[in-house]
């Protein structure tokens, strides 16, 4: 069965943490400690710079996600 897919809907990105749309980014469970999001209008963005958190940072975060894939201990 095919199923028909929006073109809103292949310009966006959802991985429940973080969404991109052609609107905003809303980044999830983002004010502490109410989890409450959020949104980010893509008119207000300037730039962005990617930056690795190295593995002392990302080891010892006290909010958010950390990626586990790579083994958290």
């Amino acid at each position: 069965m095919f199923t028909a897919v929006s073109k809103a809907a292949r310009r966006s990105y959802d991985d429940g943490l973080v969404q991109l749309d052609d609107q905003a980014i809303t980044l999830r469970r983002y004010h502490f400690p109410s989890g409450t999001a959020k949104v980010i209008p893509l008119n207000t963005v300037r730039g962005y710079r990617a930056e690795p958190l190295g593995l002392l940072l990302h080891r010892f975060r006290i909010w958010g996600s950390s990626d586990c894939a790579a083994g958290c201990r």
